[in-house]
């Protein structure tokens, strides 16, 4: 059955006005964990929110004013201990063992575990922690802070409707019950194993908030911008503006209506720039979202590209390493149509896809970063890739856009000479007999087979050999396998006014032209293959399913075993 698209409308106008000395960046992202909360704006109440101008030395502040808290789960009842953000130094171990009452609790219980004096006492209470046999510890679910809802397009509006969900913290009791309770069995009597029991919570805990999906969104969110201010001249005529939407938000903005004017988005990457004397248009648009590929998430791109293309900016984005695995050829027929019908948009000019992400920090442990508070080793097999904070390489794209507009200015940017991004971390894992392997800094290490598969799709591949500390971009080019359009290469697209300040470099490849893509009127369910989209939508759920039942049963995770594998 053909799928039929949703790609919206949008009527003739005039691009913002342009400086030319200025390159103007703009990051949408969850950088106050709205999406933690389920707080969802749309339309002119989503332009309505500030936006935060970035300087460098002014992170901290920012985050301050945005007053950021995450509620995050202790386990399996569910109770909220809440983690407060209030600069980048609070991401660290150290700061969250100082800043979340809960570990200072646990220090005391096993203060009294070492104390003769207390010990038989606080035994007892370790023991009646014990979790009963056969409690099902939740799994891990996709945050909407930065993942895209793999749901169908008609159900984004829904995602309005869901009410917030702040909570109030979890009670005492319950909490340690949930923490503790994992590690420990009511049998246990000798000291050293109900001090180990509570020294396993301990870690436990610290990898619970560091690893839930909420709290890496967010730090991946804020150490990538803390990477890209110190690698950018903000003083050179750069500007950063900060966004604060996150994934579901974002979605169910450009879904709300097909008259892409009416969204929150245009007005907030094309109306207000328009209006800012002082700033004027955006050159980039760095969306921190993860996209899959599927017919959902493409109707949503296409609608971006339309935005930003309107607002005469290129948009950088991110596709999950999921969707690296199949080829073209051998795709779903509704991805392959929904994915070409994509690429033969005009407005796709300006939209660049990015994948794999990179490290963005060494695990913590002994031997890579250690920490003050007590013995914790962040990494393990089981969790494996998951257990490692990454970035979107829509930032490295950034970093690249950056450099060129510095040395060659906006008109003559040829962003093909900035292509490689230098002294990233990369990790060395120790294998079960003992060796150690170093791993590349991205997630999935593209060879030359999968990096040329990638550029035939329009995909931009993040390149990283194994032990070096450097990401090569496969180009910066368009899903239509064209340089990318931007104020530096703008498109002449049907109803969208480029603005003329600004010299068209000229390139064979850009002035091919596109067939556009004509959106159908919505046909009765039956026609548009929705029961063969559910059916793919079910099946990625029970891939990811089966890729944790496999985690648990083998003890080491599925993608850093396909890693090792590659290398």
């Amino acid at each position: 059955m053909e799928y039929q698209v949703h790609f919206g409308t949008l009527n003739s106008q005039q691009a913002p006005a342009r400086d030319t000395k200025k390159f103007r960046i703009a990051l949408l992202g969850d950088f106050s964990a709205r999406g933690n909360r389920n707080e969802i704006s749309v339309g002119g109440e989503l332009a309505q929110r500030k936006v935060h101008f970035v300087q460098h030395d002014n992170l901290d502040e920012i985050l301050q004013r945005l007053d950021v808290t995450l509620q995050l789960p202790a386990g399996p009842s569910g109770a909220m201990i809440e983690v407060p953000i209030r600069s980048l130094d609070d991401f660290h171990p150290d700061q969250l063992y100082t800043n979340v009452p809960i570990f200072e609790k646990l220090l005391g219980l096993r203060a009294k575990l070492l104390d003769p004096a207390s010990f038989d006492k606080a035994a007892s209470a370790v023991r009646a922690l014990a979790l009963p046999p056969g409690t099902v510890l939740p799994k891990k679910t996709k945050s909407t802070s930065c993942h895209i809802p793999r749901t169908r397009f008609e159900d984004f509006s829904q995602l309005l409707s869901a009410a917030p969900t702040k909570q109030e913290p979890g009670e005492l009791k319950t909490l340690l019950r949930d923490i503790v309770g994992t590690h420990v069995v009511s049998s246990m009597t000798g000291k050293d194993e109900l001090v180990a029991a509570v020294d396993q919570a301990l870690s436990g805990l610290m990898r619970t908030l560091l690893h839930h999906p909420d709290f890496q969104a967010l730090e991946s969110l804020w150490r990538s911008l803390d990477l890209l201010v110190h690698r950018v001249e903000l003083d050179e005529g750069i500007e950063i503006a900060l966004h604060d939407v996150h994934a579901a938000e974002f979605a169910a903005d450009l879904s709300i209506s097909t008259e892409l004017a009416e969204t929150g988005m245009y007005q907030w990457l094309v109306e207000q720039p328009a209006m800012q004397v002082h700033h004027g248009a955006y050159a980039v648009v760095v969306a921190n979202y993860q996209w899959e590929k599927i017919p959902p998430h493409i109707d949503l791109l296409a609608r971006a590209s339309k935005v930003s293309a309107a607002a005469g900016a290129s948009f950088l984005t991110s596709l999950d390493r999921a969707s690296l695995k199949g080829k073209g050829d051998e795709e779903h027929p509704l991805v392959k149509q929904a994915w070409n019908d994509l690429r033969e948009l005009p407005e796709a000019a300006y939209l660049g896809v990015i994948s794999p992400r990179f490290l963005l920090r060494w695990p913590y442990g002994k031997k890579t970063d250690p920490i003050e508070s007590f013995a914790f080793e962040e990494f393990s097999s089981q969790a494996g890739l998951q257990s490692m904070l990454w970035g979107h390489s829509t930032y490295l794209a950034a970093i690249a856009l950056s450099h060129t507009f510095t040395t060659d200015g906006l008109a003559a940017m040829k962003p093909e000479n900035c292509l490689t991004i230098d002294d990233l971390p990369f990790y060395y894992f120790q294998d079960r007999y003992g060796d150690q392997i170093a791993l590349p800094c991205t997630e999935v290490l593209v060879n030359v087979a999968l990096s040329q598969q990638l550029v035939n799709q329009g995909i931009i591949p993040a390149l990283s050999m194994q032990g070096r500390p450097e990401v090569r971009l496969g180009g910066l080019h368009s899903v239509q396998g064209k340089p990318l359009a931007g104020p530096w290469n703008p498109v002449d697209i049907a109803g969208i006014t480029p603005v003329a300040s600004v010299r068209v470099v000229e390139t064979p490849m850009a002035s091919e032209p596109v067939k556009p893509v004509q959106e159908v009127a919505a046909a009765p369910a039956a026609s548009t293959g929705t029961d063969e989209l559910d059916d793919l939508l079910a099946a990625l759920d029970a891939g990811d399913t089966a890729k944790a039942d496999t985690a648990a049963a083998t003890g080491i995770d599925p993608e850093l075993d396909a890693l090792l594998a590659d290398l």
